[in-house]
């Protein structure tokens, strides 16, 4: 699971370094789709028992 995690995180950031060189992580757009991307990639959450 650690590299799976690695591998991860290193997306996240070759995924920020190239919305950076386009539309900007400081720009509405860059902020969501960073965002949206790291909840995706984000380490999975214990379950807690509760439905939601």
């Amino acid at each position: 699971m650690e590299t799976l995690q690695a591998a991860k995180d290193h997306l996240l950031r070759k995924f920020e370094e190239a919305t950076v060189e386009t539309v900007g992580l400081d720009s509405e757009t860059g902020r969501a789709l960073a965002e949206a991307l790291r909840r995706r990639l984000r380490p999975p959450t214990e379950p807690t028992g509760e439905h939601q």
